[in-house]
């Protein structure tokens, strides 16, 4: 073979190594550099600069059920509100907060993945695809939207990616030190990320409100009126109509004075019975852990209540009727199939229909606070159903009477026995607040003024003459103790003893009025202080008026049980060791005769009798001889 040839054939076999090379190097290269040039990256520029979020939307599938679970808040006129639940207001303000807040300028940390079979294994799956039902692979997606209704935030956020080292996240914040980690995409892309998040994210309605449905202190009650009534039906006659009869129970009353103070129960009989104050702590603690677990709206008229706290029919809504009194009837006998569904009626009271009084299926409760503020709680119907059900409606409304009793439950089984118990349901609940001054403590109270003394007709004061200046101190002695010892000078008063007594009245009457102009200084600041005190009650009723006024509340059958209590829960009576009187002296029993023998004394005196001695004769007690009788 010729150099020619041979250098023909080498030149040849390189550019076929270099062909494979490169041919090679495409198919081996890493990812393509796109892939990387947006860590370090915000995912959503645009949420920073509108900063107008107006809808954020929660979608997970539930653990449980594997259903599709989608919770929104959206804000109306400056207000969130949860438009599946009625529109009730978002008063997790915290959380609102705090889930906007933890997306904004949200950093692309480090890419974990690049391929769509990336998402299950950290679990990023989007839950509104109808194929991801997994609850352990598919992530949370939350979608928040602006005013003009666009979207700004959309992330899928999958399962946690461990703590974040302290030597990261530092000490400055709080925030910092709760954050972790967690593999986050969007839904429009495939890369994965690993981010650290500071994101309790939940499509649970409870977790969106304030579940605290009183909102009160256990130490700020002073007053408690249970009214165990009931409500059933009755007919006159087998073809009458049936007609709501109250049907009334035990009236209990308790009351203290101060937060600390014990409880003290109305007709109790202190000889008898003693108060269980561990019953009344449950009972108030049952109270303070009340929750809603669901809400339902009442019938408004163009966003008015028609009923007013106080069981009237609302003015403004009578007056854009008056013209159209059929509407307006229309419209009160709405409101009274709707308190009839839930367990509630209006019932006329003596003055006549418009004196109403609102009337539940299982009677009431009243507790007053130190503030004034009186919470009315009414219990109506139980509520059956799924979670669903019970928070926004649908499910089954059963009766009053239908709450398992402490003995059987709904199924006739014993509650005793765990494999038969049956849980205690759920039951809705109305409530309304007014204000009652005298429940606030302290109230001053005015001084009285002292009365002058009438002066004596002809009255002339008493004149002190002047000690003479002139007039030697005797030598060699003390000084006078007196004015009366110093010469010249009489204290003698001569006047009428009229005139004697207007004075010493005038003096006290002085000494009176400087004690009341500072007892009035005093009350006139106090009562500033309570008519403070009553306009700050008045605002809190009016407060919680506007909260609980437009809805019926499903509260949880756990605390209710403890509620709807009897005078038996409350008192016990006395052992018989404290209510036995002690025995009259007159019945105790006779002095024991002892004897211990030998010749009885007969010269120490017989106390019982009461004989005095005979005149001349000493009454004086034997002594003992030191003399040995000598």
């Amino acid at each position: 073979m010729s150099d020619l040839l041979r250098t023909v054939l080498f030149i040849a076999a390189a550019v076929l190594m270099t062909a494979i090379a490169a041919a090679t190097y495409e198919q081996t290269k890493p990812p393509a550099i796109d892939d990387f040039q947006l860590v370090g990256k915000p995912f959503f520029e645009t949420f920073e600069a509108t900063g107008q979020p107006a809808s954020l939307q929660v979608s997970a599938v539930d653990k449980e059920s594997a259903n599709l679970q989608q919770f929104t808040v959206t804000q109306e006129d400056g207000l969130w509100r949860i438009p599946s639940h009625h529109n009730y207001p978002a008063e997790a303000a915290d959380r609102l907060a705090s889930t906007a807040t933890s997306v904004t300028g949200l950093i692309r940390e480090s890419l974990v993945g690049r391929v769509k079979g990336d998402h299950e294994r950290f679990g990023v799956l989007d839950p509104l695809d109808s194929d991801a039902r997994d609850p352990e692979s598919t992530g949370k997606r939350i979608t928040i939207t602006d005013l003009s209704d666009e979207t700004i935030v959309d992330l899928i956020i999958g399962k946690p990616a461990g703590e974040i080292p302290r030597s990261t996240s530092g000490a400055l914040s709080q925030d910092s030190l709760t954050a972790q980690y967690y593999y986050v995409r969007r839904p429009d892309e495939n890369q994965t990320y690993k981010v650290r998040l500071n994101v309790d994210l939940s499509s649970r309605f409870s977790d969106w409100i304030n579940p605290d449905l009183l909102q009160l202190e256990p130490a700020e009650l002073r007053q408690i009126d249970i009214d165990n009534y009931q409500m059933r039906e009755e007919r006159s006659s087998p073809l009458a109509a049936p007609q709501l009869v109250k049907m009334q129970g035990e009236k209990i009353q308790l009351t203290r004075d101060g937060e600390v103070g014990p409880w003290s129960l109305l007709d109790l009989d202190n000889q008898t019975e003693n108060l269980e104050p561990s019953k009344i702590d449950s009972f108030v603690s049952s109270l303070d852990e009340l929750t809603i677990v669901g809400v339902r709206p009442k019938t408004m008229f163009e966003g008015q209540q028609i009923l007013t706290p106080a069981l009237t029919l609302n003015r403004e809504v009578v007056g854009k009727l008056k013209t159209n009194t059929e509407a307006l009837q229309q419209l009160i006998n709405q409101v009274q199939y709707e308190l009839q569904e839930y367990g509630f009626n209006l019932a006329p009271g003596p003055g006549g229909p418009q004196d109403l009084s609102l009337v539940s299926d299982s009677g009431e409760v009243a507790i007053g606070t130190d503030q004034g503020v009186v919470y009315t709680l009414q219990f109506g119907k139980s509520v059956a159903g799924d979670e669903t059900n019970i928070q926004i409606g649908g499910g089954d409304v059963t009766q009053a009477n239908d709450l398992p009793t402490a003995e059987t439950s709904d199924t006739g089984a014993s509650q005793n026995d765990p494999k038969t118990e049956t849980p205690i349901k759920n039951r809705y609940l109305m409530i309304r607040v007014n204000f009652d001054e005298t429940l606030l403590a302290d109230k001053p109270i005015a001084p009285k003024p002292p009365s002058k003394p009438i002066k004596p007709e002809g009255y002339v004061p008493f004149e002190n003459p002047k000690a003479d200046d002139s007039a030697p101190v005797p030598t060699g002695e003390s000084e006078p103790e007196s004015a009366k010892d110093v010469p010249g000078v009489t204290l003698e008063d001569d006047r009428d003893p009229k005139f004697i007594g207007y004075d010493v009245l005038l003096k006290q009457y002085e000494e009176d009025q400087a004690v009341y102009e500072l007892s009035l200084t005093r009350f006139e600041d106090e009562e500033k202080e309570f008519a403070k005190r009553i306009q700050e009650g008045k605002a809190r009723t009016d407060v919680l008026n506007e909260r609980y006024g437009p809805w019926f509340y499903v509260i949880s059958g756990n605390n209710l049980s403890e509620l709807q209590i009897e005078r038996a829960d409350l008192v016990q009576p006395k052992p018989p060791s404290q209510t036995s009187p002690l025995a009259p002296l007159n019945e105790l029993p006779d002095r024991p005769d002892i004897n211990f023998g030998g010749t009885p004394r007969t010269d120490i005196p017989d106390p019982s009798n009461k004989e005095p001695p005979v005149s001349g004769e000493p009454n004086e007690e034997p002594v003992l001889s030191t003399d040995g009788g000598k």
